[in-house]
């Protein structure tokens, strides 16, 4: 590789960032392409082992991870599917059967947030409606 040596010297500097690397070999006249200079730097990131790069992201931590929908179905005393949650919360009040409408209620009740992802879908459809 023709630019090699700036790039393992760069590395060794501490800068892995892809984005920054290519600008700068860029300037320096390359026309190769990112994704190959990707390859070449994930390849030296996986000889270095897990930790020592400095570009990674940080590991995330979930400190307050919301709880998944378990609200029952009060006509049948099933578990309202999380698949069908999101579908109702799309749907305007007045094409609801009602069925549907008591299911609405109860995700209403039992969760602030669907509360509120319903209150905003049907806020962004009333005004895409008006367009």
């Amino acid at each position: 590789m023709y630019f090699g040596a700036f790039l393992s010297r760069s590395s060794r500097d501490g800068n892995r960032c892809g984005r920054h690397l290519f600008h700068d070999i860029e300037q320096r006249g390359d026309t190769g392409s990112f994704s190959n200079l990707e390859r070449l730097l994930a390849s030296w990131r996986r000889a270095d082992g897990p930790g020592k790069d400095s570009a990674s992201p940080a590991s995330i931590v979930r400190v307050n991870q919301p709880a998944t929908l378990s609200h029952t179905n009060p006509a049948t005393g099933r578990v309202i599917s999380p698949v069908v949650a999101p579908a109702l919360c799309t749907k305007p009040r007045d094409v609801l059967m009602i069925n549907q409408a008591t299911k609405v209620d109860v995700l209403k009740q039992g969760s602030h947030e669907f509360a509120t992802i319903r209150r905003l879908a049907m806020r962004f459809r009333g005004i895409l409606r008006g367009l």
